[in-house]
């Protein structure tokens, strides 16, 4: 569920939707349906750290009411907002991965010697101060 889906058949096709819809039919217990599905959906919430309030768990149980497709849709929605959520730091900051960091510290290094080389001494240490901080040498 963690990609959008572009047509119902995606959706059928989950694992997860199959697992409801084979546990619904080797059921006699009615409402087995529903249940997953609101079991679904608050996993969900519950991976993305989201609390869930009796009213919200009113409306997760509505949404149980329909088919399993939906509520995988409603369920990788949450699982992707979560995931966009994590990435991008709350200060609006840049989250540097290690490769990428490791990019941005050879081009300050190249940067420097460039500055030397043109004689441009000016901005060296402004380099050499964001190297010392993406490193964490402050």
């Amino acid at each position: 569920m963690s990609v959008p889906l572009e047509a119902a058949s995606q959706a059928q096709a989950l694992p997860e939707v199959r697992a409801i819809y084979a546990a619904m039919h080797a059921s006699a217990r009615r409402g087995a349906m529903a249940g997953l599905g609101h079991q679904m959906l608050r996993e969900a919430c519950a991976g993305a750290g989201a609390g869930v309030g009796t009213f919200d768990d009113r409306i997760l149980r509505w949404l149980a009411g329909f088919e399993p497709e939906s509520c995988a849709v409603a369920a990788g929605q949450i699982t992707r907002a979560a995931a966009a959520r994590s990435a991008v730091p709350p200060d609006g900051d840049t989250v540097l991965v290690p490769g990428d960091l490791a990019t941005v510290l050879a081009a300050l290094d190249d940067g420097v010697q460039w500055l030397q080389h043109t004689h441009r001494r000016g901005r060296i240490s402004s380099y050499q101060a964001l190297a010392r901080r993406l490193r964490g040498d402050q």
